[in-house]
């Protein structure tokens, strides 16, 4: 079984990378393919994210999908 403690914890580090990725490309002018770049990694962070919380919400039911 999924141990919530450590699924919560996974999300709250994710939540923060993704917090200091958006500062680092926030203070910084792009180019073209670095913009595309910066979106890119942000896109791939959320998706990381999403399947954390995923994660996490299932371990808080009591279930466990480990996939």
């Amino acid at each position: 079984m999924k141990d919530g403690r450590a699924e919560g914890e996974k999300v709250a580090k994710a939540i923060e990378d993704l917090k200091q990725m958006m500062a680092q490309y926030g203070d910084t002018t792009l180019d073209g393919e670095s913009l595309e770049v910066s979106i890119s990694d942000r896109i791939e962070k959320c998706k990381e994210l999403n399947e954390l919380l995923d994660s996490a919400h299932d371990a808080s039911q009591g279930r466990n999908n480990d996939s």
